[in-house]
């Protein structure tokens, strides 16, 4: 892609930004989507900064978009961003949507180590999944691994209604797909028909629990295939968008050319 083309891309992505409907937390369409400490999927960049700063989280790491093919790293789309309270016992990963999206947080990790040093003591398992229950509601899954991690899995559909059952496979496959990679790697089909079969939102609580039943550590997650999905029809439509605005132009040019024969 040549410096001009993507001038325009971006030129064109501001454009229809202005006027698009971005997958916010407070859209009714999305009120049940679940949050961990308040930090939840349809936030953006600023907000969730803020809400780092509310929980006394330093930013430690904060990943921009590169375009590999300009050499230009665009400080204004963050794709990742790594926090954590000073002793490391407590430690957020997320991440954003892709460029040329609304640039909304699209799944969060957290890992949280428990210990006086951090600030919150350690509670036993029952307690630790009684108030999981109180907050999410029945929980979809229970799963007990062999090395005795205890594995609490939530799932809300596109409409936000939690369900009693996992749907199938492709969700905890396309879940740990994205919480490992920037984008996934799954095909778009394959991200659809998850979210068609029920898999709107994913969220789970891995506990790690001593033989007292004093929980150890957790970590809980949050991926949003919903909000993925609308970032990936935003980033469609500028790219479609794109392509007959440079055609027109190339047209525009072309018109103008004296040809030599």
């Amino acid at each position: 892609m040549t410096l001009w083309k993507y001038n325009l891309l971006i030129t064109t992505f501001a454009a229809l930004a202005a006027t698009s409907t971005a997958v916010r937390a407070d859209s009714p369409a999305r009120q049940n989507i679940p949050d961990i400490q308040g930090i939840r999927p349809g936030m953006s960049v600023s907000e969730l900064k803020a809400k780092l700063s509310d929980l006394s989280l330093k930013l430690h790491t904060e990943g921009h978009y590169f375009n590999i093919r300009t050499g230009i790293t665009d400080k204004g789309i963050t794709l990742y961003i790594h926090a954590e309270d000073k002793a490391r016992f407590n430690i957020y990963e997320i991440r954003f949507s892709q460029p040329l999206s609304s640039n909304i947080l699209t799944s969060v990790v957290r890992t949280v180590k428990y210990d006086e040093r951090s600030g919150e003591s350690a509670p036993l398992s029952a307690v630790l999944r009684e108030a999981l229950v109180k907050k999410f509601g029945a929980y979809t899954a229970d799963v007990l691994k062999e090395n005795k991690h205890q594995q609490l899995i939530w799932i809300w559909d596109r409409n936000g209604k939690l369900l009693d059952k996992v749907p199938g496979p492709m969700c905890e496959k396309l879940h740990w797909d994205y919480i490992r990679s920037k984008y996934g790697t799954k095909s778009r089909q394959e991200l659809l028909k998850s979210i068609d079969s029920g898999c709107g939102v994913w969220m789970q609580a891995i506990l790690v629990v001593r033989p007292s039943g004093v929980v150890e550590s957790m970590i809980h997650m949050i991926v949003d295939f919903v909000g993925i999905d609308h970032a990936d029809r935003q980033v469609e439509q500028v790219e479609n968008a794109a392509r007959a605005k440079q055609s027109e132009a190339e047209v525009k040019r072309a018109r103008q050319q004296k040809p030599s024969i």
